[in-house]
């Protein structure tokens, strides 16, 4: 009998950023949502609320709690997520380079652009991986030996807690400073 598979060092720290990241853009969107007056940033908030929400938690259940389903589902939308600022940095470097109009500001930000899509990509592809191992492992391991999906340890609910106090502290800073 096999031993049901781990992530590896890539997921892992990569599934810490991506979370890390949906967390701090979470603060930030509820902060501007709270200090606007703009009825756009509520309008902002509606889409961008559930979007980083649903990704920060796919990738915990899928990575942390070997979800198959919700690490396919996580790769689909990084892949998208990835994958369109990837194709549109590639399109206006060639349009610009054809026009030479490419100046040092516009290649700076097409090249951030183009290295956070690219990060996206190699996540989702590590992600879809991931799904595909737990796939067959839940095929190939025995009962007993698969872990319980639906229970939380003392660990992660004292993450979480801590988790969400260090997020209502940023957003907090984030309302009082503006």
């Amino acid at each position: 009998m096999t031993e049901w598979p781990r992530p590896g060092w890539f997921l892992v720290v990569s599934s810490i950023l991506l979370i890390g990241t949906c967390l701090f853009a979470l603060s930030i969107t509820i902060a501007g949502c709270c200090t606007a007056k703009d009825p756009l940033a509520i309008i902002e908030a509606i889409f961008v609320i559930p979007m980083v929400t649903t990704i920060g938690f796919q990738q915990y259940r899928g990575v942390f709690r070997n979800n198959p389903r919700a690490a396919n589902m996580t790769a689909f939308v990084l892949m998208l997520l990835g994958g369109l600022p990837v194709f549109g940095c590639v399109v206006v470097l060639v349009q610009t380079a054809w026009e030479h109009r490419l100046s040092g500001r516009l290649f700076l930000v097409l090249s951030a652009l183009g290295a956070i899509g690219t990060f996206c990509l190699l996540v989702a592809f590590a992600e879809h991986h991931w799904a595909y191992v737990l796939t067959h492992a839940r095929k190939s391991v025995a009962a007993e030996k698969q872990p319980k999906w639906r229970q939380f340890s003392l660990r992660e609910m004292l993450l979480w807690t801590t988790v969400l106090a260090v997020m209502i502290g940023v957003t907090m800073w984030l309302i009082q400073s503006s």
